[in-house]
């Protein structure tokens, strides 16, 4: 049986592999070859990357091409951008936010390109809330969904997080079995 018994686990591994996933996920957003960027962050995911170790020079690096970061709020508005890039968590209160937001942006510029990375999993109910409910893809023409594959968050030196904050309720009231997978795993 593996034990981790006297052993010492390396968080400074764990926090590159979470700037590894958000710089790969910042690389791979360019449309029609522009590759200017607007970000938009979940609050609730903010706090969860500062503990990962993603600090501001991954978002403020001149080679990604941020043109602004804002947080995603009830209260959305346009910043004049070709590429939008929302990190977010899969909650259904999130994606109805989310759908507000990128309706502004879709009134105001028809070309632009939509990125939608989801902490740390995409769920199969958001995804049916946006495409049935919302019915987003047939609004943007440019749509993409990832994933931000960062399972464990350390958030001292002797504590690490799954960040599941709505697993249980996710699990024992919206019967969201994910929950189970993504433990597994």
């Amino acid at each position: 049986m593996a034990s981790l018994a006297n052993e010492v686990i390396k968080l400074s591994a764990i926090r590159l592999v979470a700037q590894k996933e958000i710089t790969k996920a910042l690389d791979q957003v360019v449309s029609s070859g522009d590759r200017s960027k607007h970000l938009v962050l979940d609050p609730e995911l903010t706090a969860a990357l500062r503990y990962s170790g993603v600090t501001t020079e991954v978002f403020t690096d001149p080679s990604k091409e941020i043109k602004g970061i804002t947080q995603l709020r009830s209260d959305p508005k346009y910043n004049r951008c070709r590429n939008y890039v929302y990190f977010v968590r899969p909650e259904p209160e999130t994606m109805r936010i989310l759908n507000s937001h990128i309706n502004v942006i879709i009134k105001a510029e028809k070309r632009t390109s939509i990125f939608i990375y989801f902490f740390p999993k995409k769920t199969l109910m958001c995804e049916h809330i946006l495409e049935n409910e919302y019915q987003l893809p047939t609004n943007v023409q440019h749509l993409i969904y990832g994933e931000l594959d960062i399972d464990l968050l350390p958030l001292d030196d002797d504590v690490i997080s799954m960040e599941y904050g709505q697993c249980f309720k996710s699990l024992l009231i919206d019967g969201d079995l994910n929950v189970l997978q993504w433990t597994a795993e």
